[in-house]
């Protein structure tokens, strides 16, 4: 399911679209519930297929969104449980930064994505949903999550990006 909402009228030639990803509401729900996931991924190597994840650095590593904003929304973080930057090492934000880069050029082959955001939220009132643990999203601003079975989707596109990682440096 997917509802997009256009904004009567142009600014600068460019819509103005509200994403509306009701399947979130199950992740906001769940806020402040249970343990950091992105913990249970760091400290999980050999589950990254369920876990979401097709690639880890020696600093960081990239998530797959369990609950999408747009189709290819992933996220990089960091192994060791830390909520800013000024926690982060040199060697952390460096691998992060590089990570980001082979992220959207594998989007790009995966999902056809040519528009992206990618930031950093810091602290709640920035829109974290978990602040306890630094992570970088990376979202495509022109792609559709288009699946009946988002688990399965989900899936399917981890291990179609950790081919295409592979061709990336």
């Amino acid at each position: 399911m997917w509802i997009e909402i256009l904004r009567p009228g142009v600014v600068d030639d460019m819509e103005f679209r509200v994403v509306f990803a009701p399947w979130r509401y199950k992740y906001i729900k769940a806020i402040g519930k249970g343990g950091c996931f992105l913990c249970e991924a760091a400290n999980q190597q050999g589950r990254d297929d369920e876990l979401l994840v097709p690639l880890r650095g020696r600093h960081v590593f990239l998530i797959l969104n369990k609950y999408p904003y747009t189709w290819g929304h992933v996220m990089v973080a960091t192994y060791r449980h830390i909520a800013t930057v000024e926690e982060m090492t040199v060697e952390e934000w460096a691998e992060m930064i590089q990570m980001a880069k082979r992220a959207v050029e594998a989007l790009k082959k995966v999902v056809g994505a040519q528009a992206f955001i990618i930031g950093l939220n810091i602290g709640r009132a920035a829109g974290a949903g978990l602040e306890s643990h630094i992570h970088l999203h990376i979202i495509p601003k022109d792609t559709e999550v288009k699946a009946d079975d988002l688990d399965a989707a989900l899936a399917e596109l981890t291990k179609k990006l950790r081919e295409a990682l592979v061709h990336t440096a």
